[in-house]
């Protein structure tokens, strides 16, 4: 088979198994390039290395199929950073330390960006160990988190919040009522 031939038929391969790699384009290019300079001449080809990008998957994800919101290859950094910023933001406030929004968001930020350092090459754990949306959906929450504390902080909203004791009270189901004959109650 001639080196020509080989090229064609690694690509045709990966085509049919749906699989492409970045360097796909540059083979088809050189195969132009093969075809119409070197025809019948012995050839050399190098390819460079590439990881392999799957359709629809990770850096292969063409579509978050959201009206509105495009991919976003950066959006794992994007996470990273804004729920950092979020944390510096509310280190660098005078909202007290046991404020319950304060609680809250460095939980969640603390989290997010945990998952988001232990599983930085694969955004689809990402995803599912937050649930909470695509990674492009968490970055935007990150925004919009950060819009909803500086209304938090400017209005000092966490002096307004009242403590209050709730008290809570359950009743056990009198014992006739839990031995209702079940053909009663349908």
């Amino acid at each position: 088979m001639s080196c020509l031939g080989y090229v064609a038929s690694n690509i045709t391969r990966r085509l049919l198994s749906r699989t492409i790699t970045s360097s796909t384009f540059l083979e088809t290019n050189l195969i132009k390039k093969l075809s119409a300079e070197n025809a019948g001449k012995a050839c050399l080809i190098t390819r460079s290395f590439s990881t392999e990008i799957v359709p629809g998957v990770g850096k292969g994800k063409t579509s978050t199929g959201l009206t509105g919101i495009p991919v976003d290859l950066d959006a794992v950094q994007k996470i990273i950073d804004k729920n950092q910023a979020l944390l510096d933001k509310m280190d660098a406030s005078d909202m007290p330390a046991d404020a319950r929004y304060r609680i809250n968001v460095e939980a969640v930020a603390r989290y997010r960006i945990a998952v988001c350092r232990d599983n930085y090459d694969d955004p689809e754990t990402i995803e599912e160990l937050c649930d909470c949306g695509q990674v492009e959906e968490l970055a935007i929450q990150g925004d919009d988190e950060m819009i909803v504390l500086d209304m938090y902080l400017e209005s000092r909203m966490w002096e307004r919040v009242v403590k209050t004791e709730v008290e809570y009270h359950y009743e056990e189901p009198e014992e006739e009522e839990k031995e209702a004959d079940p053909e009663e109650t349908k």
